[in-house]
């Protein structure tokens, strides 16, 4: 689970360097466990809280942008994260390119500027001290589906 920053943010002030070392160590952190699955700090054989149910989500593509709206379950019970992957092929194995983005607590909303790219897209969600839902296929009435960006707009 990402670290809580709300303790590191009162040194904001009083002491820039200490607040600086511990927001990157709270970054580094951060970013092990998304590149692990692992959440450090975890006890061990505790069961993580129940993941949030699936959120519904829209991806329009055009212009170059990948525009991610995501609706969190309107049953959920605390602020949901939400993490999405994108990939060249619908395996999303090591020849996809796959890219990750993870979003904070509550965000609902991710542009990414791909041009001319056609990609498969992935979404799961958590809560806080919760493990992750199972990934879900982004698909339309067709089914899964690759979306392609078009050309990045320049004017």
């Amino acid at each position: 689970m990402p670290i809580n920053r709300s303790y590191i943010n009162g040194f904001a002030v009083s002491n820039p360097l200490l607040f600086q070392a511990l927001s990157t160590l709270a970054n580094q952190s951060d970013a092990l466990e998304r590149a692990t699955g692992v959440v450090l700090g975890a006890p061990s054989g505790g069961a993580a809280a129940p993941a949030p149910p699936p959120a519904h989500w829209l991806i329009t593509a055009n212009q170059g942008h990948f525009v991610i709206q995501i609706t969190t379950p309107a049953n959920a019970t605390a602020p949901v994260q939400h993490q999405i992957r994108s990939a060249l092929n619908q395996s999303f194995n090591l020849q996809a390119s796959v890219n990750i983005y993870t979003l904070g607590y509550g965000e609902c909303t991710r542009d990414i500027v791909d041009p001319n790219e056609t990609r498969y897209w992935q979404l799961r969600s958590r809560y806080q001290g919760s493990s992750w839902n199972a990934w879900a296929a982004y698909a339309t009435s067709y089914g899964v589906v690759a979306l392609n960006a078009g050309a990045l707009r320049t004017s």
